[in-house]
């Protein structure tokens, strides 16, 4: 993953954002960095870049309001994805099933 480390900095620091985005896939060529993003006074983007749900450390999330988007994959790792930040116990999630329909989720 990449993004996530400034998301952890972040809240070490005391800093707790808004909402942060979970892109699951790998960013285009030349898209800005998340982490400059931050720096910027963004809302951080975290890009999964081909881990597996099952392998990522997602406790940054805890607390969070989390989005959900599906870049490249399949219908069944947007699930996958989805389930693995509820387990994280966010505040909240939010997405968009790889169908179009909206889809919310709140502790």
């Amino acid at each position: 993953m990449i993004g996530h480390q400034s998301v952890i900095d972040a809240r070490r620091a005391g800093y707790r954002p808004s909402a942060v985005f979970l892109e699951i896939g790998t960013p285009r060529m030349g898209a800005p960095s998340p982490e400059r993003d931050m720096r910027d006074g963004l809302l951080p983007a975290v890009w999964t870049m081909g881990e597996t749900p099952a392998a990522a450390d997602l406790r940054f999330l805890l607390g969070l309001r989390v989005h959900v988007t599906l870049h490249e994959g399949s219908s069944e790792m947007f699930w996958l994805w989805w389930d693995a930040v509820k387990n994280a116990k966010p505040a909240a999630v939010y997405g968009v099933e790889p169908d179009g329909k909206v889809i919310t989720w709140q502790a």
